[in-house]
């Protein structure tokens, strides 16, 4: 006997697929809670999670090497490979909210020990399949004595230059924003710092830009070990084209200014037009929608993050984020809230944006960034055919912390 919750993995045995007769939404959970050596007992649990009644639902089962041997609950299952998993005739429809169990009796034959359970439907959502992920990234922070005239200094291969370890730690982000000398006491003309971390690939069919936002400043980048850019300047783009499987990277970064300031990050996305932003408005139904726009030059935060919670609203929500430099959006959002879409943009390029699906993330180079003046609410405003009194603006020139209510 064992409690083993699994969600949405794999089973060679089991597959099992649903859908419903309305476009539902609603999570599915398989919990295995008895095990042996020819089959096992599950409960299968469905959650409305919708905002509409589920007037129906079934589901195929497919067992390969087993049959169910018997079942109960909110449903039944009957018939062979595949198995029709259906509610049951007396069975009211699934409120919002409200839940259904059935639990199966499966026989599978020998050595069927279960440990994953597939469960896949059209209606709960499948987690989603990412390209490539990051690692957090391992930092050193030094003191360089290459001098304190602002846009000289060293690009990292003077042997004569030496580097006095300060600090060292582990973050989330290739980025670090501070002025004169209010990091560790080193003084930003000397700062050099240098991040190692992996990406690992899982799949290879599209290049992943590496995104540079800095100034006055030497960059060198190293992948697998060997250096594959190294220069001095400004923003820069740098595509990746990486192989399946794990790869170190690395970033030096040496600074010659008196702030301290740079954000990469790693992103795979096309540019949606001012055109095509106007035609997922309309899709969207934005004239229902709360639309907000935040608009900013820069992030307040020492590794430019900026938190945005979404707190429940009753209409759906629809958020503008865009910004002079590169910033790190993580997206805090309420159980009950609903976000259709999020349009980023920098100028610097590109905004990084976790905490919600990525298919609900559009970039769009077409956005306005300028923070201190009205250009992206009256933008967000004609795009969606709305009167501008209509969009929450936020706009600040440093970015901290940001509620939508």
């Amino acid at each position: 006997m064992f409690n083993n919750k699994i969600k949405l993995l794999a089973l060679p045995l089991i597959s099992l697929s649903a859908m419903v007769s309305t476009q539902s939404n609603a999570s599915c959970d398989v919990n295995v809670f008895n095990n042996w050596n020819t089959g096992f007992i599950a409960q299968i649990t469905l959650v409305n999670d919708s905002e509409q009644t589920m007037q129906d639902w079934n589901a195929q089962l497919s067992l390969e090497n087993g049959f169910i041997q018997s079942y109960w609950g909110d449903g039944s299952a009957v018939g062979q490979n595949p198995v029709d998993v259906v509610n049951a005739s007396w069975e009211q429809p699934v409120l919002v909210g409200q839940s259904k169990n059935l639990y199966i009796v499966a026989q599978t034959g020998n050595n069927s020990l279960v440990s994953d359970l597939e469960l896949t439907s059209s209606f709960c959502p499948q987690e989603e399949e990412t390209a490539f992920t990051l690692s957090k990234f391992d930092v050193k922070y030094f003191a360089e004595n290459d001098g304190l005239q602002s846009g000289q200094g060293t690009d990292g291969f003077d042997p004569a230059i030496t580097q006095t370890l300060i600090a060292q730690d582990v973050v989330d982000y290739m980025a670090i924003d501070y002025s004169y000398s209010n990091f560790h006491n080193i003084d930003s003309h000397e700062f050099y710092a240098s991040w190692e971390g992996v990406i690992n690939v899982a799949d290879a069919s599209l290049p992943i830009d590496m995104n540079i936002d800095v100034s006055w400043s030497n960059i060198n980048v190293y992948l697998d070990g060997q250096l594959i850019e190294s220069y001095f300047g400004h923003k820069k783009r740098i595509e990746l084209n990486l192989s399946e499987g794990e790869h170190d990277i690395r970033l030096d970064y040496h600074n010659h200014w008196h702030t301290s300031g740079i954000n990469v990050t790693f992103t795979q996305n096309e540019n949606t037009t001012a055109e095509e932003v106007a035609e997922l408005l309309t899709q969207f139904d934005a004239k229902n929608a709360k639309i907000v726009t935040v608009a900013g030059y820069e992030s307040s935060d020492l590794y430019n993050e900026i938190n945005i919670t979404v707190n429940y609203t009753a209409q759906p929500v629809i958020l503008f984020l865009s910004t002079y430099h590169s910033l790190n959006y993580v997206l805090d959002i309420a159980d009950n809230a609903n976000i259709q879409a999020v349009f980023v943009n920098s100028y610097a390029p590109t905004s990084s944006v976790s905490g919600i699906d990525s298919n609900k993330i559009f970039y769009s180079n077409d956005l306005e960034y300028a923070y201190n003046t009205d250009a992206l609410e009256m933008q967000a405003a004609d795009l969606a055919q709305l009167p501008v009194t209509q969009i929450q603006a936020i706009k600040k020139y440093s970015l901290n912390n940001v509620a939508v209510d």
